[in-house]
This record gives C-alpha cells, structure tokens and sequence, in this order.
C-alpha cells in the first residue's frame, strides 16, 4: 500500500512541478497588478483538473505499471521468504 501512496503523491507532484512552471511562463510577460491568480491557487487547481489530467495519460500508465511491479516484487520477496 505504501508503495501506491508513494507513486500517487509522486505522479500529483509531477504535475503540480509542471503547473508552476506553466505559471511562470504564462505570468512572464503579465504586469505585477494584473496577475488574476496566484501560484499555489494556480497549481493547486491544476493538480485535480481533469481536463490537465488527461494530458497525462501515458506518464498515467507508466506510474501504474512500476506501482504494480513494485507491489509484485514485494509480496513475492515477503511470500518466498516467509516459505523459507
């Protein structure tokens, strides 16, 4: 279980990370005053738009092949030594 908490709050960071750098980008060329939104606002409400999400959807799977190959390798390791 803990490794799907990891891959999950990892995947969320991703996303968060490339939100605040899309914020930078697009807040680059705005006067001070006339910024709408603020960074964490901004990422915050990135991180759960589905429409955002969907863009994500292969690095979606990779994160979901390598939670349940991490999840695999472990309960083996822990059945095979709990056999020996």
């Amino acid at each position: 279980m803990l490794i799907v908490a990891g891959v999950v709050a990892t995947f969320f960071l991703l996303v968060g990370r490339d939100a605040a750098k899309a914020y930078d980008e697009i807040v680059a060329g705005v006067p001070e005053g006339q910024v709408a939104m603020g960074k964490s606002e901004f990422v915050r409400t990135s991180m759960f738009d589905g429409e955002i999400l969907k863009t994500y959807g292969k690095d979606m799977a990779f994160f979901f092949g390598f939670a349940v190959l991490g999840v695999w390798t472990t309960l083996k390791n822990m059945l095979g030594s709990a056999k020996a």
